[in-house]
């Protein structure tokens, strides 16, 4: 029993510092691609507590924490494959990297050997 509860507490610290890892950050000067395919030639992304609360053309109205100049870069949504097979085994990270060099931010795998 008191091992559950410390593991509750855990669950319950992590999950309260959670928002101070939030980041804070201004891109400036990017090629934005939105996800309706518009695209912003000199745009602005701001990103405040982690959460995108500002895309727009040309300068923020108001920057939030760091701030990158995106000059001759483009931002664009990250991708969703809901049914990936992801194969375990000696190559399995050189996949998952080829998978986000290609935009996929989040990946649903379909399975693999029974074992894993």
């Amino acid at each position: 029993m008191k091992r559950h509860i410390g593991t509750l507490l855990a669950c319950l610290v992590v999950g309260a510092m959670t928002p101070l890892f939030a980041q804070d950050v201004t891109i400036t000067n990017a090629r934005i691609v939105v996800a309706n395919g518009t695209v912003i030639d000199r745009g602005s992304i701001v990103v405040r507590a982690g959460k995108i609360v500002s895309v727009a053309a040309g300068a923020p109205s108001a920057a939030s924490g760091q701030t990158i100049d995106a000059k001759g870069m483009t931002a664009m949504p990250g991708f969703i494959d809901a049914h990936r097979h992801i194969n375990t085994g000696p190559n399995e990270k050189a996949q998952m990297q080829a998978q986000l060099e290609a935009g996929y931010t989040t990946i649903l795998s379909g399975g693999g050997p029974a074992g894993v």
